[in-house]
């Protein structure tokens, strides 16, 4: 049965979320930011998912519902960020001047400090019990540096997979130097020097 069209022309397909949906989302959220709150509190090794459970104020048979286990929960919570990171990379392709670029790369060493740094951290962690989970990020990042090479690459910067690696890896650095204990806003500001400068040279002819 061919789907059913609006006066637009557009499909069912395209409706708003129903109310089930939202809420589905919702729970699945709250599943994982609980799930990083135990992570920080107790380390991944030691948490359970009825830790978790607890933590969200929900049953355990909902949150199997949504996630198998809490290394499926880790690599949803991570999966979120990338997306975010990617446009954040956009934009600095875009940048016409340095102040541009500074600014992007700005917002961007604030994210891996206070959202995907962490996380990171926690699926590192994981490595370390599970081998599954180091084979998993091994192949999450290749799978980064890929698409940045592209993104890089479709905006006339001349960057190969080894730039890319260098562009994720310089990234990376600054969330590692905040959980040394450096002073977040001299780490942030070396960071975003370093961020800059790499972007500026790759995107040189």
């Amino acid at each position: 049965m061919p789907k059913r069209q609006s006066a637009a022309g557009a499909s069912s397909s395209d409706r708003p979320p129903s109310l089930r949906e939202s809420q589905k989302a919702y729970t699945r959220e709250r599943v994982i930011e609980s799930a990083l709150k135990v992570f920080a509190e107790r380390g991944f090794a030691a948490a359970t998912m009825d830790d978790i459970s607890k933590t969200a104020n929900l049953n355990r048979g909902t949150v199997y519902l949504h996630f198998t286990d809490k290394a499926a929960i880790l690599r949803a919570a991570l999966s979120r960020l990338q997306a975010d990171e990617l446009e954040l990379y956009l934009a600095g392709a875009d940048a016409a001047t340095r102040d541009d670029v500074q600014a992007m790369f700005r917002r961007a060493t604030d994210m891996w400090r206070d959202h995907l740094g962490p996380v990171w951290r926690h699926a590192h962690d994981a490595a370390s019990v599970a081998p599954e989970i180091s084979e998993w990020l091994d192949r999450v990042f290749e799978g980064q540096v890929a698409k940045i090479a592209k993104l890089l690459t479709d905006h006339g910067v001349s960057a190969g997979r080894a730039r890319s690696r260098a562009f994720m890896l310089t990234c990376m650095w600054d969330a590692y130097i905040y959980r040394l204990g450096v002073d977040p806003t001299l780490a942030n500001t070396a960071a975003v020097t370093a961020l800059a400068d790499f972007f500026e040279t790759a995107r040189t002819p």
